[in-house]
C-alpha cells in the first residue's frame, strides 16, 4: 500500500478566495522547491495513470477557510497567521479524537472529495497483485 500526503494547491477554494479578492497572490507558489501543485482530482488521476487503484482519500482541516474572514486573513495580516494555526490544531484534533472512528474517517474523506483541506492523502495499491 502506498500513503502519499500533499498540499492540496490550486484547490477550487483558493482560486475563488483569489478571484473575490480575499487573497491578493498564490501564496502556496513556492519555486524552486516545490516543481509540482496537485489537488484531490489531479492526485487521483496521477495513481491512476501509474498503474495503481486509489483505495481511499483524506483531507485535514481546510486552513484556507480562515481566509475567507477579514479578521483572520493571514495571507492579509501575519499577524493573524499563528492564531489561525493554532485553531487548525484544536479543531483538526477536536475532530480525529471523536469515538467514532468510522465517522472521523468519512468526514475527512468527504472534505477530500469536495477539494477542502490543506492537505491530501490518498492510500493506493497495486491493480493487480502478483
Amino acid at each position: 500500500t502506498l500513503v502519499i500526503t500533499v498540499p492540496n494547491d490550486f484547490s477550487g477554494l483558493q482560486l475563488y478566495l483569489e478571484e473575490v479578492g480575499d487573497i491578493s497572490r498564490r501564496y502556496w507558489v513556492n519555486v524552486p522547491d516545490h516543481l509540482n501543485y496537485f489537488t484531490y482530482e489531479s492526485l487521483w488521476s496521477l495513481v491512476l495513470e501509474a498503474g495503481l487503484s486509489p483505495l481511499e482519500v483524506y483531507a485535514d482541516f481546510p486552513i484556507e477557510w480562515f481566509l475567507a474572514n477579514e479578521s483572520s486573513n493571514y495571507e492579509k495580516n501575519s499577524e493573524v497567521g499563528k492564531f489561525a494555526h493554532a485553531a487548525r490544531v484544536k479543531l483538526d484534533s477536536f475532530i480525529t479524537n471523536q469515538n467514532d472512528f468510522a465517522l472521523v474517517k468519512n468526514f475527512w474523506s468527504a472534505f477530500a472529495r469536495i477539494g477542502q483541506g490543506r492537505t491530501v492523502t490518498l492510500l493506493a495499491r497495486k491493480s493487480e497483485i502478483l
